[in-house]
């Protein structure tokens, strides 16, 4: 296993061209809808740019390109991962608004944006690899009650979705601005308190930058 997800396994391998890719394998196939709707998001005709990640094929499994230094969080928080210097940060931080930026204007929204989603390559781009919470903002995605169905991961997520409102492409600027906060400083978003109101933590956020 070269990689291990939250919902999948990643490994390792070759094409007959000699092409090194990575094999993802969802390890949750009791929930296959997400495995599919992931595969459809990859799969639009559309969404093809260099801060995306590249699908080569899919047979209950997706092949994508592989990515050598493996997830922006094992950067930041693994003792194993490389080293980034702020010269990588801001070239990284920028290839997530890119692609974030993009998705938005072919009317994606990711709704799951954080570092163990963005793979990085020997050159420290950034491309987003995992689309499984992903939704077009045209369409809503709600349960039998008609209640919004949240989607996204404790740290990231935009407390306007746990108040109800409707899905929309701030919710992955909220989630960038998290990720911002961690390349800026190197720790977990869970160190933010509670969001009793914006103001807290604003000034949280601003010491923690004044003792980095």
């Amino acid at each position: 296993m070269w990689l291990l997800g939250g919902y999948s396994k990643f490994y390792k391998g070759n094409l007959q061209d000699g092409r090194e890719v990575a094999i993802k394998k969802h390890v949750k196939m009791e929930e296959p809808k997400a495995f599919w709707d992931e595969i459809d998001v990859l799969q639009l005709e559309h969404l093809r740019h260099p801060n995306i990640i590249r699908m080569i094929g899919d047979n209950l499994m997706m092949v994508m390109e592989l990515m050598p230094l493996k997830s922006l969080d094992k950067s930041l928080f693994d003792s194993t991962g490389q080293l980034l210097d702020w010269d990588a940060r801001l070239k990284i931080a920028e290839g997530v608004a890119i692609a974030l930026q993009y998705l938005h204007s072919q009317d994606v929204v990711v709704r799951d944006v954080k570092p163990h989603n963005f793979l990085l390559s020997e050159d420290f781009d950034a491309k987003l690899a995992d689309f499984g919470a992903a939704i077009l903002n045209s369409s809503r995605t709600s349960n039998s009650s008609g209640k919004m169905i949240l989607k996204g991961t404790r740290g990231y997520m935009d407390p306007e979705e746990y108040r109800g409102k409707a899905q929309s492409p701030k919710q992955d600027v909220y989630s960038f601005g998290m990720v911002l906060f961690e390349l800026m400083t190197g720790r977990r978003t869970t160190a933010l308190p509670p969001p009793v109101t914006h103001l807290s933590s604003l000034r949280f956020f601003h010491s923690i930058v004044l003792l980095n």
